[in-house]
């Protein structure tokens, strides 16, 4: 994602999300999951390459329309509701919307999606090309760390085990655990 002005890039440095000027978006009524997706596939050719990725898991599907379809179902189910949920101030809609177009982006590459997909945030991060502030940054590599609930409800681990991750990443991300909870079974 191209940089943006200045001074949403000084407000990066400081670790203060912005979620104004090309953002803005983010926290619309309107918001449209599909134009967001094309707008960041716009302004970053890797992304866009990214997205363009079929995915390993899902009878190989563009990236981009698996993305589309969580952001979908968000917008759908959850987007009203979250608006009206007690949150910490760094989760926000514009937060979530952003997470979730980037949730699963490592998923056609060769190596595990959520390594891979951690490895892409970051990257996106240090080049200051999302408007994640430091805890959210922190808070979006902890819900991506594995799929612990996931592996669990499909038998690959046991409940103990899918536990400790959970509360693993529940710590890392610096939330309540309850709120960290409540983010996991909405995204």
């Amino acid at each position: 994602l191209e940089g943006g002005s200045a001074d949403e890039l000084s407000l990066l440095e400081r670790g203060v999300s912005s979620y104004e000027g090309k953002w803005s978006m983010l926290n619309t009524d309107d918001f449209d999951p599909k134009v967001f997706i094309e707008k960041i596939m716009e302004s970053d050719p890797i992304v866009k390459g990214l997205y363009a990725m079929g995915t390993q898991q899902m009878v190989n599907i563009p990236v981009r329309v698996h993305t589309y379809m969580v952001m979908n179902q968000f917008e759908k189910y959850f987007s009203k509701r979250f608006r009206s949920m007690k949150w910490s101030s760094d989760i926000t809609l514009g937060f979530m919307r952003m997470f979730l177009a980037l949730h699963d982006i490592g998923k056609g590459l060769d190596e595990d999606e959520h390594v891979a997909t951690k490895k892409i945030i970051q990257e996106l991060y240090d080049g200051g090309k999302i408007p994640f502030n430091e805890n959210q940054f922190t808070i979006a590599l902890a819900l991506v760390n594995g799929d612990p609930m996931g592996h669990y409800m499909r038998g690959w681990t046991e409940i103990d085990e899918a536990k400790g991750k959970i509360l693993a990443n529940q710590k890392a991300s610096g939330l309540s655990k309850e709120e960290f909870f409540r983010l996991l079974t909405v995204y």
